[in-house]
């Protein structure tokens, strides 16, 4: 018994090791490498796709609150604070990132 348990498991090994020999396009790694760095620029862009219209509303809501504040009810120190936040987080979302993104 114990002579076909060590032929079975070397006939056993024989054909895993056949079975699951990778070949030599299996081992370039610049196709797994280009899959994985495409997949995650999507999830990236996606992400930005989905922030951008939220950060245009708020950023247009603290430029606009912010005015008023500074111009309307003389609040000069919170409300310019306000519209440049708002200023600064429009230029981010419409600039910056952008530039960022294209090298990526």
């Amino acid at each position: 018994m114990n002579r076909y348990a060590i032929l079975l498991g070397a006939l056993l090994l024989l054909v895993l090791t056949t079975a699951f020999t990778p070949t030599v396009s299996a081992l370039d790694g610049a196709g797994i490498g280009n899959t994985i760095a495409t997949a995650i620029k999507d999830v990236i862009l996606q992400i930005f796709e989905i922030l951008k219209p939220i950060v245009n509303i708020i950023g247009i809501g603290m430029v606009l609150i912010g005015l008023l504040l500074g111009l309307g009810l003389r609040q000069e120190f919170l409300g310019f604070r306000l519209a440049i936040g708002g200023g600064l987080a429009l230029l981010t979302i419409h600039v910056i990132v952008p530039m960022l993104l294209q090298y990526i």
